[in-house]
C-alpha cells in the first residue's frame, strides 16, 4: 500500500480529523439539497462515495425523502461511526470503488474526495459506472492568495490530505477528461475546517463583499470557496 493511501487505513488521518465530516455536515446538506432542487436531479436512490461518518448522506436522504441511500467509506474509524447511525433508509459499506464497481443509483454524491486520491483520474472513471447523475463538491485551493502565501497549501496537505489543488476551470476540465459532462455548478462558501487559521475568519467579510461585486475574480484571487458541480454520464 502506498504512503498516501496508508494514512486512511493506519489511523493517522483519523487522529488528525476525528470529526469525519460532521463539523461541516449541516452546511453541505444545505448545499446538496439546493443543488438537487435547483438542477431538478432524480434522487429516489442515492449513493455517497467517501461518506465519512455518514452525517451528510443521512441528512440529504432525509431532506429529499429518498427511498434508499448507500454510503461507501473505506476508512475503518469513519465507517464504524457511519455504521452506528444506519437506519431503515440508509446503509453503509466499508468499501471503496474500483474498476469492477457498477451501480444504477439515481444520484451519486462525491464531496471533498478526489483531491485526496493519488490516481484521481482512475477513481473518477471507476466512479462513473455507479449512475448517470453526479454531484461533486470540490475545494478550490488553487487561488492567488493560497499560492502566494504557500503556507495554506502546506496546511491543507498536512492536516486534511489534499494532494491535488483545483481552480474551477481545472476541476471542470478534469471531470470532462474522465467522461463527465458538467451541466450546472455554483460556488459554495461558509464551511469551517479545523485546519483554518484565524485569518480565515477575518477574511470572511472581505471575501463576501468581493464575491458580491465580481464572483469569479473573488474566488480566483481571495479563495475561500468550493465548487458544487452537477455532472452527467451519458450511457
Amino acid at each position: 500500500m502506498n504512503s498516501v493511501a496508508k494514512t486512511y487505513q493506519d489511523g493517522s488521518y483519523a487522529q488528525k480529523n476525528p470529526t469525519f465530516g460532521d463539523n461541516n455536515a449541516e452546511w453541505k446538506i444545505l448545499n446538496a439539497t439546493r443543488a438537487i432542487e435547483d438542477f431538478k436531479l432524480p434522487h429516489r436512490t442515492i449513493a455517497e462515495v467517501g461518506c465519512g461518518g455518514g452525517a451528510i448522506l443521512l441528512g440529504v436522504a432525509k431532506a429529499m425523502k429518498a427511498d434508499s441511500a448507500t454510503g461507501f467509506e473505506p476508512m475503518p474509524e469513519a465507517y464504524a461511526l457511519a455504521k452506528s447511525r444506519e437506519t431503515a433508509q440508509v446503509n453503509f459499506l466499508n468499501e471503496t470503488i474500483g474498476p469492477e464497481t457498477t451501480g444504477n443509483f439515481d444520484l451519486v454524491l462525491c464531496f471533498d474526495v478526489f483531491e485526496h486520491i493519488e490516481n484521481y483520474f482512475g477513481f473518477l472513471r471507476d466512479l462513473s459506472h455507479m449512475g448517470s447523475n453526479f454531484l461533486f463538491h470540490i475545494p478550490l485551493d488553487m487561488n492567488a492568495q493560497m499560492v502566494a502565501r504557500s503556507e495554506p497549501i502546506r496546511r491543507v496537505r498536512e492536516q486534511v490530505g489534499h494532494i491535488h489543488y483545483f481552480s474551477k476551470d481545472s476541476a471542470i476540465a478534469s471531470l470532462s477528461d474522465c467522461g463527465y459532462a458538467v451541466r450546472g455548478h455554483f460556488y459554495t462558501f461558509g464551511g469551517d475546517g479545523t485546519y483554518y487559521s484565524p485569518l480565515h475568519a477575518i477574511m470572511k467579510l472581505p471575501r463576501k463583499l468581493a464575491f458580491a461585486a465580481c464572483p469569479h475574480l473573488a474566488v480566483q484571487i481571495l479563495g475561500g470557496y468550493s465548487l458544487m458541480a452537477w455532472a452527467r454520464i451519458e450511457k
